[in-house]
């Protein structure tokens, strides 16, 4: 992004050494289609912003003080994903159509390997909930994040909170952790699928510096760490890094 100048204050895309879009007053969040050859990036100008589409208007005005969303395209780069907030209410919104009804806010949008399915968080009356292709998977909760689709794109991790329970998703079954390995699970966090199977590990934490890492099956595969910095499956293994009550790094691997 390049100003016009420093007292009109004008901001236009370049892309190498051409400019690729008009003037706005500010410009942001970018995000280039899967082939590379298309951006898109919401653009303001006076009190409304837009979702452009190199130098087309894509979305309807959207709210002047709207910053700091996200922007997906479809695996095909035809369809361009992006929440819309107008009059204070928020859509979902797939090129100029509205994909969802309004909500007090929506945050946290999945989308799975294949392109067929989007979850996505949506907040309504003080309480979150779980869209799986515009369907509410139930129950209601105080609080939700980190969803994650496996890689066959047919089911989805994710945290819940209800009532300062915190458990793992998947789908609409709840993970709860063998209470031998866990007797006292306070925070849990950051799921994860195999690419291999739907084998699903998450981090949960017992106290300040005892963080660990759970399977689904609520087995503790790895040490505990005051932080855990890494978990993933590499070459049929399960890895994980984190750093222990000494502030150094401890590493390992498990299959």
């Amino acid at each position: 992004v390049l100003r016009k100048n420093e007292r009109v204050e004008k901001e236009f895309l370049m892309l190498d050494d051409k400019k690729a879009s008009p003037d706005f007053e500010r410009i942001w969040d970018f995000a280039f289609s899967p082939d590379g050859k298309h951006i898109a990036y919401y653009a303001k100008t006076g009190d409304k912003v837009f979702l452009m589409l190199g130098k087309k208007k894509i979305s309807p005005p959207l709210d002047g003080d709207f910053y700091g969303r996200k922007i997906f395209f479809s695996n095909n780069g035809k369809q361009i994903i992006y929440v819309a907030k107008i009059n204070e209410n928020h859509t979902l919104m797939i090129n100029d159509r509205a994909y969802s009804t309004v909500f007090d806010d929506i945050i946290d949008i999945k989308i799975s390997r294949d392109g067929k399915k989007i979850a996505f968080i949506v907040v309504k009356d003080e309480k979150r909930f779980i869209l799986l292709n515009n369907e509410i998977i139930k129950p209601a909760l105080d609080y939700a994040s980190d969803i994650v689709f496996n890689q066959n794109g047919d089911k989805i991790a994710y945290r819940g909170v209800i009532k300062d329970k915190e458990f793992i998703m998947v789908n609409n079954e709840k993970i709860t952790p063998l209470t031998k390995e866990a007797p006292t699970i306070r925070r849990i966090s950051r799921p994860i699928f195999s690419p291999f199977s739907d084998e699903i590990t998450y981090v949960a934490s017992s106290g300040e510096c005892e963080y660990f890492i759970l399977t689904g099956e609520g087995k503790k595969v790895s040490p505990d760490f005051c932080s855990v910095e890494k978990q993933y499956f590499h070459d049929g293994k399960f890895c994980f890094a984190g750093y222990d009550k000494n502030k150094k790094i401890v590493t390992g691997a498990t299959r």
